[in-house]
């Protein structure tokens, strides 16, 4: 061991000695907190969520992160849809059948009682698309339609009924059936066209809508 005999030189020696060991001694007891930088928070409708961070240096306490977090944004109701208007056809077949039980009157067209075509005039008037007043007037008006191509709405026509040519008319409403103003017995009534009274009868079928 080296002995310092000279005062000064202790005295020097001491000094450096104490002042190292009050820098290690601070150094080790401080804990420092230093905010991390701080990003602006996100859009609401970006879908993040958040997080504000910190970040400790002390070295028992593991540092905070900043970070986002995704946030699925809450689903959005869905639109009603708005209520689809029925079609003509479909007011036209919807009007036939309300008509069921109304009697037959020869020449009528609506005052109490239809005839045949009296009925379906009527009821193409109402619909928008007016038709001539008789059956065989009817039947050389829109496009010809096979039996097994109907659809509802089209005309159907009998021919040879009380008088010689078309003398018959009624709607077609599906399935195989037609409503029409069918005699002063039943008034207006839903027959089937496989009848064997009106397959004997057919003269035809027309569109209109």
């Amino acid at each position: 061991m080296r002995i310092l005999r000279n005062p000064q030189t202790m005295l020097v020696v001491c000094l450096r000695s104490f002042v190292a060991t009050a820098i290690v001694a601070s150094s080790l007891s401080a804990t420092t907190v230093v905010p991390a930088q701080v990003a602006p928070p996100p859009a609401a409708s970006s879908g993040l969520e958040y997080v504000e961070p910190v970040k400790h240096l002390s070295p028992d306490r593991p540092a905070r992160v900043l970070k986002f977090i995704a946030v699925s944004p809450a689903p959005k109701a869905a639109a009603a849809a708005p209520p689809q208007r029925p079609s003509r056809t479909s007011r036209l077949i919807r009007n036939a059948l309300a008509y069921r039980g109304t009697p037959y009157r020869f020449g009528a067209r609506g005052r109490g009682g239809f005839d045949c075509s009296g009925f379906t005039s009527y009821l193409f008037d109402k619909a928008g698309k007016p038709i001539a007043r008789s059956a065989s007037a009817q039947y050389r008006q829109g496009a010809p339609v096979e039996k097994s191509a109907l659809r509802p709405g089209d005309l159907v026509f009998f021919k040879n009924t009380y008088k010689r040519g078309v003398s018959h008319v009624g709607i077609y409403i599906g399935n195989g059936n037609f409503i029409h103003a069918a005699s002063s017995r039943s008034g207006v009534r839903v027959d089937s066209l496989n009848k064997s009274y009106y397959a004997k009868h057919w003269a035809g079928a027309r569109r209109r809508l």
